[in-house]
């Protein structure tokens, strides 16, 4: 029997209410501004189990964040009792990317290498910075590693093989 977690993939959070007429502020996942916008329906995880949140209108709000109208939440209090859900879709909504590119969803838990085969941990986070993006990468003794996702570092991915293999210079893994 499958879980949830492996059919479904948080695309974003809801942060809070916004306005009286049931509008929320939306954070989506690093990576997915764009991609949230095109859904039409989430799942959230309650108390009486999964329910289905259908969008009526979605807009930018600044910097990562959108406002979000749901059909059926038509007023302040209703949309306060969203706040702090998570937003999912089915993995197989999602669209397919090129070869080259991955979600993040993917990226994390799996083994970063180097290139002749030292381990360097585990991707725990990927961070969204202006300049690039940062995999956030612990070892297995707690050392905290920041590489960021540009070619330069990131020589492959094999999602098969569950590995990144990078090419980081000396210091950058202190």
């Amino acid at each position: 029997m499958k879980n949830a977690e492996d059919e479904f993939v948080a695309v974003g959070i809801i942060v809070k209410e916004f306005g009286l007429r049931g509008e929320v502020k939306v954070r989506p996942e690093a990576g997915l501004f764009y991609d949230i916008q095109e859904f039409q329906r989430f799942t959230v995880f309650v108390k009486g189990g999964p329910k289905k949140l259908e969008i009526e209108s979605v807009r930018p709000a600044g910097h990562h964040i959108l406002i979000f109208k749901f059909k059926g939440i038509d007023d302040r209090d209703a949309a306060e009792q969203l706040k702090r859900l998570v937003l999912y879709v089915k993995k197989s909504e999602l669209k397919e990317l090129p070869e080259d590119e991955f979600y993040y969803f993917q990226l994390q838990g799996l083994t970063v290498k180097t290139l002749d085969g030292k381990i360097v941990g585990k991707v725990i986070d990927i961070m969204p910075m202006p300049a690039s993006d940062i995999l956030q990468v612990v070892s297995d003794d707690g050392r905290e590693v920041l590489i960021p996702a540009l070619t330069v570092f990131i020589k492959k991915i094999d999602l098969d093989k569950k590995e990144i293999l990078v090419d980081i210079p000396e210091g950058l893994e202190q």
